[in-house]
């Protein structure tokens, strides 16, 4: 089939700020058949009524064939795209989170991969600001170096299509009969979770691809030193897990 049914899973709570930002880059995506799976972990804020609002403009995106929105209990991000894999119907399976901005040809650049037989795809995660400073600025030079990154595609800036042993699940894409023999994202970590599913990915002998032409932009909030100091901790805790 020329352009298979890709399911693009997002789960959030609490993501008023920007998810409708988040919503409209997979609403303006290029590629012509695909659909969106919603899980609302039970937000307190307007977050699940912005996504309702964007789901009853569907009509207006003729490549979005489907939009799916639902609120459950899902005390982790790895509860949420599990449930929300179980409620899609596309061959393969794209994951992105609710601070992240799609490029329009996101969907096209993972497909090119999926097609080929790679089991798992992704792409740069490119972190962003809404406020600017010099630390900021220290923050990104540190994490877009080897060292800084300890070499994980997270946040290291890689110029070519190459295997890489694990990608963030803020962008990556998978064949969903592949997610299924996995079983899913492991619902017991907080954070790390996509750690974890590439490093079963890799013991299953599945290829994951790098291509640097499949971006997100993630407004991943880092704007402060202390910022920072949390999410590293957060980060070095759930790899140690």
């Amino acid at each position: 089939e020329q352009f298979p049914l890709m399911s693009v899973i997002i789960t959030a709570r609490n993501e008023e700020k920007m998810i409708e930002s988040c919503i409209s880059s997979i609403l303006e995506q290029n590629y012509p058949n695909f659909e969106i799976i919603y899980v609302d972990a039970e937000s307190t804020d307007k977050t699940f009524e912005i996504v309702t609002r964007l789901e009853s403009k569907i009509k207006l995106f003729k490549n979005c064939k489907r939009f799916v929105c639902v609120k459950k209990n899902a005390e982790s991000p790895a509860k949420g795209r599990n449930i929300a894999v179980k409620l899609s119907q596309g061959q393969f399976v794209a994951f992105t989170d609710a601070d992240c901005i799609a490029s329009k040809n996101w969907l096209e650049q993972l497909i090119i991969h999926l097609k080929k037989g790679d089991q798992a795809v992704g792409g740069p995660n490119i972190i962003k600001h809404f406020k600017f400073s010099k630390i900021v600025n220290a923050i990104d030079k540190v994490l877009g170096t080897f060292l800084g990154s300890s070499g994980a595609p997270q946040f290291l800036k890689i110029e070519k299509i190459t295997e890489v042993h694990g990608i963030p699940a803020c962008n990556l894409s998978v064949a969903r009969k592949t997610f299924d023999k996995l079983n899913g994202f492991n619902e017991k970590l907080r954070y790390n979770e996509d750690t974890d599913f590439c490093y079963r990915l890799a013991e299953n002998g599945c290829k994951i691809i790098y291509n640097p032409n499949a971006t997100v932009d993630h407004y991943i909030g880092l704007d402060s030193f202390k910022e920072f100091s949390k999410f590293v901790y957060n980060y070095g805790v759930g790899r140690g897990k």
